[in-house]
């Protein structure tokens, strides 16, 4: 089993964690980062995901294997 952390909890980081979680099993997201903390607790504690508070707490966890980023690309964000 695959141990995955997703970075970037909008509506396309929902989306790939509700498609796999549970559904899978070579893979399970374990932890996860979002810049938006407050608005993704309810949805990480469902899926049984712990929140990290930075990304750097993500990528030094020997216990993650990968990391998912679903995040916007510089072209798309809003400016």
């Amino acid at each position: 089993m695959i141990r995955a952390a997703i970075v970037g909890l909008g509506r396309w980081g929902r989306t790939l964690v509700s498609s796999i979680q549970g559904q899978s099993t070579a893979i399970r997201f374990v932890a996860g980062y979002t810049r938006t903390r407050a608005s993704a607790e309810a949805f990480c504690a469902e899926k049984g995901i712990a929140l990290k508070d930075d990304l750097d707490e993500i990528l030094s966890d020997p216990a993650i294997d990968a990391v998912v980023f679903a995040t916007h690309t510089a072209s798309t964000q809003r400016r």
